[in-house]
């Protein structure tokens, strides 16, 4: 899966739940008319981008990881940073 793929179909999981969840993406998800949907209930779900160390400032309940690679090496030292 890519990031956005998972996100994308958590998303949908979730509404399908009627779990009323709050979502951000970076593209578009037709079941809520673009990329952003606030929601009423303590679900969100997000693209955490590892770009400048934005990532770290999430503090989530649950947190999946798809791949690690060395990317973004203009922000970290190496890939065990």
């Amino acid at each position: 899966f890519e990031r956005i793929s998972l996100t994308l179909s958590s998303s949908h999981v979730t509404l399908a739940a009627n779990l009323d969840p709050t979502i951000l993406v970076g593209g578009e998800l037709d079941a809520i008319g673009g990329n952003f949907r606030i929601g009423n209930s303590e679900y969100f779900l997000t693209e955490a981008c590892e770009y400048k160390k934005s990532f770290l400032k999430f503090f989530p309940y649950v947190g999946i990881i798809l791949n690690i690679d060395a990317d973004h090496l203009d922000c970290y030292k190496d890939i065990n940073e």
